[in-house]
């Protein structure tokens, strides 16, 4: 297992950038393949999650849309919120986790949002453990589809 040469985090497999402080990773791939943003500087801060795969796949999507990502005196900042929480209806033998995620893209200068970006549902398995990872695979999905989307005709103006 590989860590971050920039903070030292233990690193997921397949990572391109650190889920604690958003560096990307040197054996990674090269990104940019939209590159709409065309180089504004973005941070990257998430709560809440708790291996860093939520700001793993926000900052796979602002880094493919071509922004750079990190730096001091960014010009945008993605501040994301994550909570699991459980919602197994009693009496039930299997186990739900109902996720909600708020990911606002700000402009750092204005203190604006001009991209905000929500997501809340729920679901179950056998174990928590098994359906908070299923949460946070939907999760995961819906920002490299969705955000993307979303992010992509934000910056495509």
């Amino acid at each position: 297992m590989d860590f971050c040469e920039q903070c030292g985090t233990k690193l997921n497999e397949g990572a391109k950038f650190c889920g604690k402080c958003g560096a990307k990773i040197a054996s990674a791939e090269t990104g940019g393949a939209n590159p709409s943003a065309g180089g504004l500087t973005v941070t990257i801060k998430t709560q809440g999650d708790k291996d860093g795969r939520i700001q793993n796949a926000l900052t796979q999507v602002l880094f493919d849309a071509g922004f750079v990502i990190g730096g001091n005196n960014a010009q945008y900042a993605l501040n994301a919120d994550v909570k699991l929480s459980d919602a197994t209806p009693p009496g039930n033998p299997n186990k739900f986790v109902r996720y909600t995620v708020s990911a606002n893209l700000t402009d750092a200068s204005l203190g604006s949002i001009v991209l905000p970006y929500s997501l809340t549902g729920r679901e179950g398995h056998v174990t928590v453990a098994n359906a908070e990872d299923r949460a946070i695979r939907v999760v995961e999905k819906n920002i490299n589809d969705e955000f993307r989307k979303l992010l992509t005709a934000c910056f495509s103006k």
